[in-house]
């Protein structure tokens, strides 16, 4: 009996090489091709931070259809941008939102040293958005693996 190939999301806030803060970014960063190497087919989605150096990773920007974000009484723009990496199989999405996401750090204000205020609402979107995203590539995993607080 053939072994049945799966579609597999790993949903992160971070992952190595894109951006890191912890160990989070180091596991997020090596799932996708272990599981890939198993005959899988992998997506990582992560969200597009000011750190992601766009040349060195030649992301590219993808045109889908994608609605706006119901964030309270906030409409929310979102964009998608990919890449691959050499010798992976992997498909690397990024969710793009310059307002939540183009920030001198991933969760916390450098001039307050505390969290942004607005992680909530930034992780939401992540979380909303990826969703918003699988549905107009028309992309349906077998699998969603999340990780993090987010």
């Amino acid at each position: 009996m053939k072994e049945k190939k799966l579609k597999v999301l790993i949903v992160s806030p971070e992952a190595v090489p894109f951006a890191k803060t912890g160990g989070l970014a180091d596991v997020a960063g090596a799932l996708p091709d272990a599981i890939s190497s198993l005959g899988h087919q992998v997506k990582l989605i992560l969200p597009k931070y000011k750190i992601v150096n766009e040349e060195k990773f030649k992301l590219k920007e993808i045109s889908l259809n994608l609605s706006d974000i119901t964030l309270g009484e906030k409409k929310i723009n979102i964009r998608l941008k990919k890449t691959a990496q050499k010798d992976s199989e992997v498909e690397y999405l990024f969710l793009v939102n310059d307002y939540y996401f183009e920030r001198e750090e991933l969760y916390r204000d450098p001039v307050t040293g505390f969290d942004y205020k607005d992680n909530d609402e930034r992780f939401i979107l992540f979380a909303r958005g990826t969703l918003d995203i699988l549905k107009s590539l028309g992309w349906q995993p077998d699998i969603i693996h999340c990780n993090d607080w987010q």
